[in-house]
């Protein structure tokens, strides 16, 4: 049975800099409700080997396994989308701040999601040199390439309005990231500097606080609805009565399957999970906790600044990798620690699901969403996160790959 916590019961200019916003390139608190969108769904993560003594497990029953998984974190993704669309856009028609707070809870649950179903980095967002991938990861959630001062230039322009904006913007003035910050962020001040067209011309303090406050409900709505159109064309890839990549995927191996063996698609799910792991590590936590003015309102350095859940998302982000290493309910609770008991190495697996138990259990001892007040008053806390989960990267990466035959010189 289920080991992990469930968090299922429901992270220069593109850092934020102002100077030469204008010339970047294309770069690919406490909330009102805690409760995950998959809570009680059949596909909740499990964990420990859910295999009986004497039962083999192959690469390819993991392989089915993840698919289903997958799959099933994507439809929910495209659900929160449509839900955040929907939410956007009635804020715009009724300019009720009611409306604008449904919008927010909106933009938490799809961002709960999110940090789920990317943990499985294959198929259509993943690497365009994979099989089925196209690179788009960006076009969803282009953290921690966010920048503000770009979607404050375009709010100038209103470029937003445009009907191709969703086609041919720079992806950090759309999607989730640009979202948070639009639905978020109540101030009148922008981070461009002085040099930068709307401010040397005047553009930006023409706009009153009306003005900026309609424009940023409009912009969330455009911003959300090419979010939607984008999240459920990947869910459609995935579906069965869509492109059918899920199944393309379980069946690598086979001819006309997505892998041309099973082995290789295991090491592009494990490649995204070291991926994950360390950006959880290094992006999430690390930069933040070694920044001495990351104890304070102002703190850009973690994810989600504006919405202050960057302790909620690293709490789902870790959920998500749950699902890839002791697999979900959906998909038989089969994950790769059943495959390292396969191959004999149940010892790594409890190894690398006790790392993963205490990563979690860490994150769940930080008080509140937001990792800025938990460096404030309480760094101890955020050290021992911290240090859980540089642990579990070295278990997996150092045991788990090469008890699978597994190679992670390549990934970054």
């Amino acid at each position: 049975m289920s080991r992990f916590p469930l968090f299922l019961s429901v992270a220069a200019c593109l850092l934020g800099a102002a100077s030469g916003c204008e010339r970047v390139s294309y770069w690919s608190g406490t909330t009102e409700s805690d409760t995950d969108p998959l809570d009680g769904a059949a596909g909740g993560a499990t964990a420990g080997p859910s295999t009986g003594a004497g039962v083999s497990v192959d690469e390819a029953a993991v392989l089915r396994s993840a698919a289903t998984c997958a799959s099933e974190l994507y439809g929910a993704l495209a659900t929160a989308t449509s839900q955040l669309a929907l939410a956007a856009n009635t804020s715009v028609s009724t300019g009720d701040d009611a409306d604008s707070d449904a919008a927010r809870e909106s933009w938490r649950v799809a961002m709960d999601v999110w940090e789920q179903a990317e943990a499985v980095r294959v198929g259509p967002l993943g690497p365009a040199a994979l099989p089925g991938g196209s690179g788009g990861r960006d076009e969803i959630y282009a953290w921690p390439m966010t920048n503000r001062c770009l979607v404050e230039q375009t709010l100038v322009s209103q470029a937003f309005a445009d009907v191709d904006f969703g086609d041919f913007s720079l992806v950090n003035v759309r999607g989730l990231g640009a979202a948070e910050y639009l639905l978020f962020y109540g101030g009148t001040d922008n981070a461009c500097a002085p040099t930068t067209s709307i401010n040397e011309t005047g553009a930006w303090d023409a706009l009153s606080e009306d003005d900026l406050r309609a424009r940023k409900r409009a912009y969330a709505a455009a911003a959300a609805a090419a979010l939607d159109l984008r999240a459920r064309q990947v869910d459609a890839a995935w579906r069965s009565d869509g492109e059918d990549f899920a199944a393309r995927f379980a069946a690598s191996g086979s001819e006309g399957a997505a892998f041309a063996t099973t082995h290789v698609a295991i090491q592009a799910l494990f490649d995204g999970v070291i991926v994950g792991i360390r950006q959880l590590r290094d992006d999430k936590v690390a930069r933040p906790f070694a920044d001495a003015g990351c104890d304070d309102a102002s703190c850009d350095r973690v994810e989600a600044p504006f919405a202050h859940v960057s302790a909620r998302l690293a709490r789902r982000q870790l959920a998500g990798l749950a699902r890839v290493l002791g697999g979900c309910a959906s998909g038989g609770g089969l994950g790769l620690d059943d495959l390292l008991v396969s191959v004999g190495r149940q010892d790594v697996a409890t190894r690398a699901t006790d790392a993963l138990e205490t990563a979690s259990a860490s994150f769940d001892a930080i008080e509140g969403d937001d990792l800025v007040v938990a460096l404030r008053d309480d760094r101890d806390a955020v050290a021992a996160a911290l240090a859980a989960v540089t642990a579990l990267a070295e278990v997996l990466e150092v045991e788990v790959a090469p008890s699978l035959g597994l190679d992670i010189a390549a990934v970054n």
